[in-house]
C-alpha cells in the first residue's frame, strides 16, 4: 500500500501582522487627533510608529508511518465469496499519522486548529465513524492489469484521537478533542474517544516521541472539546497532540473476479490545513 501525504500549512517564514499606533505629540490639546496650524506661523510636529510583532509561526509537526506500505499476501490464503476473491486479518498495530506542537503558542488564534482530511479528492475512498475514537476507512485497489479504474478495496480500522492543553491560574488543564470542523481524521461529538483512555491511548502512539507531558500517569482528562477550541484567545499556553493509529488484523483486501493479479496497490492521500 502507497501512503501519500500531502500537508499544507502556512510558511513559517510569513510576514506577520504588524499593528501600528500613530501617536501625535504637540502642543495642541489631547483630546485633538490632528487640526489646521495657524496661517503663516511656523509649524513644529513629530509622528512617532509604535506596535506590537506577533508571530504566525505555526507549531504543528506532523509524521506519516510507513510501516504499512507493504502487505504481503499469498494466494493460497484467500477465498472466493461472490464473485471477488477475499483477504481477511490483514495490517499491524501502530501508528499512521502522528502530529504535535513542537512550540507552546502563548494564546489560542485563528490557524492554530490542525484539519485532518484523508482520502481527499480519491474516488471509491469512504471513512465510518465506528465510535469510541474508532473509524472504517475503504481505500479503492487497483491491480497490474488495470490501473485505470479499480478492481477491488482495502477496508481496515483506525484509532483516532486528540489532545489539546493549556493553563489557567498556573494549572495545566488536559481536554479530549472531538471534530467540529469540516476535516474526517477526527470523529466528530459522541463519536469520539471517551477522555478519560485518550491520554493513555496517545501516550502508546507516540512511543516516547510526544511531549513530556503525554505519558504523565498522574494526570487526568475528564472533558472533551470541539478541535475548534484552539483558536479560542482566552486560552493560554496552548499545546496539542494527534494520533491515528491502525488497529491490527482489521484489514480486509477484495479483489474483483476470480483471476488472482500479480500485484495490487492502494493509495492513502492525507491532508492537514489550519482553521
Amino acid at each position: 500500500m502507497k501512503l501519500t501525504a500531502i500537508i499544507k500549512k502556512k510558511s513559517n517564514f510569513s510576514v506577520p501582522p504588524i499593528s501600528l499606533i500613530l501617536l501625535i505629540a504637540s502642543l495642541l490639546p489631547t483630546a485633538v487627533l490632528a487640526t489646521w496650524n495657524s496661517p503663516g506661523r511656523d509649524f513644529y510636529g513629530e509622528l512617532m510608529l509604535d506596535g506590537k510583532v506577533t508571530s504566525i509561526r505555526n507549531p504543528w509537526l506532523w509524521q506519516v508511518d510507513r510501516t504499512h506500505i507493504n502487505i504481503q499476501v499469498k494466494a493460497v490464503d484467500r477465498y472466493s465469496r461472490d464473485g471477488e476473491q477475499v483477504w481477511k486479518g490483514l495490517m499491524v498495530d501502530g501508528p499512521l499519522l502522528l502530529g504535535k506542537t513542537v512550540l507552546t503558542t502563548p494564546t489560542g488564534r485563528e490557524g492554530l486548529a490542525p484539519v485532518v482530511s484523508f482520502g481527499v479528492g480519491q474516488e471509491g475512498f469512504n471513512i465510518t465513524p465506528k465510535g469510541k475514537g474508532v473509524v472504517e476507512v475503504m481505500l479503492p485497489v487497483y491491480t497490474s492489469q488495470r490501473t485505470d479504474n479499480s478492481e477491488g478495496s482495502l477496508n481496515f480500522l483506525l484509532e483516532t484521537a486528540a489532545l489539546i492543553r493549556h493553563v489557567v491560574n498556573g494549572n495545566a488543564i488536559y481536554s479530549g478533542l472531538y471534530n467540529d470542523l469540516y476535516g474526517n481524521g477526527l470523529p466528530g461529538k459522541g463519536q469520539e474517544m471517551a477522555a478519560d483512555i485518550t491520554m493513555k491511548t496517545l501516550c502508546g502512539m507516540f512511543t516516547g516521541e510526544g511531549p513530556t507531558w503525554l505519558c504523565d500517569a498522574s494526570l487526568n482528562v475528564t472533558e472533551n472539546v470541539p478541535i475548534s477550541y484552539f483558536t479560542n484567545s482566552d486560552l493560554f499556553q496552548v499545546e496539542g497532540v494527534y494520533g491515528a493509529m491502525v488497529i491490527g488484523r482489521s484489514g480486509t483486501l477484495k479483489i474483483n473476479g476470480s483471476n488472482t493479479p500479480a500485484s495490487w496497490k492502494a493509495t492513502f492521500p492525507v491532508r492537514i490545513e489550519y482553521r
